[in-house]
């Protein structure tokens, strides 16, 4: 989480982890409730890119001892 951009982990921790709605974040942070969906939308991505690298890692026994 955190090599995530500071606006894409705030929009993330808000959402996933709060449980605001993108309309709150969007007057919380000034942005638009779109644009709240779309950084929320990146950082699952990414998010969800870094898990799977990381489990293919595991699974090739980089970290297995």
């Amino acid at each position: 989480m955190q090599e995530l951009a500071p606006r894409y982990r705030m929009v993330f921790n808000l959402f996933a982890i709060e449980g605001y709605g993108h309309k709150e974040i969007g007057e919380l942070l000034g942005i638009s409730e779109g644009t709240s969906k779309s950084q929320y939308s990146r950082a699952r991505v990414i998010l969800k890119t870094k898990l799977e690298r990381l489990d293919a890692h595991r699974s090739n026994g980089i970290f297995r001892k």
